[in-house]
């Protein structure tokens, strides 16, 4: 209540510098005055939206580190988790779900088909929609079944989790500098506005003032920056963890006919749309499956491994790694079945990951270890090119709208202008 008594108070304020530096009439600034009111409760959920996701992540980001490293050195899932519940206070998201999975790991309550550590993990991971958590679980929920060396695997995710947070906070950090450039250009494109209108001569200027067309004019120009500052807190506001876009079984069989139609041959604008909305998803994907599959192979053969991955796949990409499986299967030591992967597409990262997994695949045991350390090392960086090429995009597409403010005042000031030479040529009996 305290904030939104604020927020009334600052918007009143605001509106009384844009009276005064604009000089509208009372009618106009009611209007303003209401259409801020009905953005208000969207911006302060928003707003809310923002401090939410910021804390889910450095909550997750915490317990993740917390969990692997104490599983490193104890080897055991309930008291690693114990030193994870330090951490968190009992009133916290992440505190709550901590002490719910560790009561379940005790008591068994609530467990379904007996799957103890499933259910408990299942606890925290319900709250935080994150990929690489979904991952850990997973490996950690096998590591207790089946046991044997988990330090590798440990460390692999460990490694892949600093990187993310180093890529995740450098992003953060763009977007709070898009988001002042913004506030920046939304002042300077009012004061633009209601300065340029000082330079037209007295006369003049008083009946440009009180003509309709400028009051109206004026107010949609206040309005539209008040539409471009919600946009911004609005984009700006997303969640901070790597979510998976689910796809619907509409979007998944319109991949799959654009698919089809890379795999034809020929040339054409049509294959190559198509090939590119593919090369996007493959993209997306692949080094998050490939990161999967390097966790299994520390105690799966790869044919093993590439079934356990075909979990949480869907589209295109669970029937490509489908037809894999089965290649593998029908020919085991044959380089084809891992060349072929995606190879319409023409993505070097994959093929190159792919070729990597086949030296995994057919090397013998003594040599599998430094295959696979040099499959993570790679896989490292294609996830790490990934993922910035995605936070790049997404950053330039939110630096369009800091641009938006000075085009809506250079339409504003010709508008003016051209108001300005009718007012003064009806005077001068030109019209």
């Amino acid at each position: 209540m305290k904030n939104r008594i604020l927020g009334l108070l600052g918007l009143s304020a605001v509106i009384a510098g844009i009276q005064q530096l604009f000089a509208l009439q009372l009618w106009s600034c009611g209007l303003i005055w209401l259409t801020g009111i009905l953005f208000l409760p969207w911006i302060f959920r928003w707003l809310e939206r923002g401090r939410r996701a910021k804390e889910e992540y450095y909550e997750m980001t915490t317990y993740m580190e917390q969990l692997l490293c104490s599983y490193r050195r104890l080897g055991k899932l309930s008291p690693a988790l114990e030193d994870c519940i330090s951490l968190f206070s009992a009133d916290s998201p992440m505190g709550q779900a901590l002490r719910q999975a560790k009561h379940m790991l005790k008591t068994g309550e609530g467990v379904v088909d007996g799957e103890l550590v499933r259910g408990a993990l299942a606890c925290i991971g319900g709250s935080y929609a994150s990929r690489r958590l979904l991952l850990l679980h997973e490996f950690l929920e096998r590591a207790e079944k089946v046991g044997g060396e988990s330090e590798e695997a440990l460390d692999i995710l460990l490694h892949d989790l600093q990187m993310w947070k180093k890529r995740t906070t450098l992003y953060q950090k763009k977007k709070q500098f898009i988001r002042a450039e913004c506030g920046v250009a939304l002042l300077l494109a009012g004061g633009l506005c209601g300065l340029s209108r000082l330079l037209f001569p007295l006369h003049p200027g008083e009946r440009l003032i009180q003509s309709l067309v400028y009051q109206i004019t004026t107010m949609v120009f206040v309005i539209a920056l008040f539409v471009v500052e919600a946009m911004m807190i609005c984009k700006l506001t997303g969640t901070w963890l790597d979510t998976r876009e689910i796809s619907g079984k509409k979007e998944r069989r319109q991949l799959k006919r654009e698919y089809a139609i890379v795999q034809r041959k020929g040339a054409g604008i049509r294959r190559s749309l198509a090939k590119r909305i593919c090369q996007l998803e493959v993209e997306r994907e692949f080094p998050y499956w490939l990161l999967s599959v390097t966790l299994y192979l520390q105690q799966e053969s790869v044919f093993l491994a590439i079934s356990r991955s075909l979990e949480h796949l869907q589209g295109i990409f669970r029937t490509e790694v489908k037809r894999l499986r089965r290649c593998i299967y029908e020919t085991p030591s044959g380089l084809s079945p891992f060349t072929e992967f995606f190879h319409a597409l023409e993505l070097p990262e994959v093929q190159t990951g792919m070729k990597l997994l086949y030296s995994v695949n057919y090397s013998g045991y003594q040599e599998a270890g430094g295959q696979i350390r040099f499959l993570v090392e790679q896989n490292n960086l294609v996830m790490d090119k990934c993922e910035s090429r995605r936070f790049e995009n997404q950053a330039a597409g939110l630096g369009m709208l800091k641009q938006i403010p000075m085009a809506l005042a250079s339409i504003k000031v010709v508008v003016d202008m051209i108001l300005f030479l009718a007012i003064t040529m009806n005077d001068s009996g030109m019209l």
